[in-house]
């Protein structure tokens, strides 16, 4: 099953938030995850100020691949812990001798411009960033 997978990182383990319908998009999934990061990380004042303005403190936003915007890969948050939300493959559940329940799934691969860039003459790629 392909899905949006919203999850917190960096961490020991990584938190998934919740999972959303690949056919959302990247706006709508932006939307839902800054509600998200403003609930589980703001506080109640960050929130009270949300439901107010509806403006977070920390927006989302598209991540990059080869210094253009990547819509199918979004972060909202700052400081030490950040919300990402990303198309994944395979989303599937497990579970365990003990019988709890985790999600296991496999990344997407991330499109090959180079042929693009060298039709247009353009430097070799850059690296993916997350901001």
């Amino acid at each position: 099953m392909v899905a949006w997978l919203i999850s917190m990182v960096p961490g020991v383990t990584e938190e998934v938030i919740t999972i959303l319908n690949y056919r959302l998009s990247n706006r709508t999934v932006g939307a839902i995850m800054e509600r998200l990061y403003v609930q589980r990380r703001e506080g109640l004042r960050g929130l009270l100020e949300y439901t107010r303005t509806g403006k977070a403190r920390s927006r989302w936003h598209n991540t990059t691949l080869d210094g253009i915007p990547w819509g199918e890969e979004l972060i909202c948050g700052s400081g030490d812990r950040f919300f990402w939300a990303r198309k994944v493959e395979n989303l599937k559940v497990d579970i365990d001798e003990n019988g709890d329940e985790k999600f296991r799934w496999t990344e997407r691969k991330w499109p090959d411009l180079s042929k693009f860039r060298e039709t247009l003459g353009l430097p070799p790629p850059l690296e993916r960033k997350i901001k």
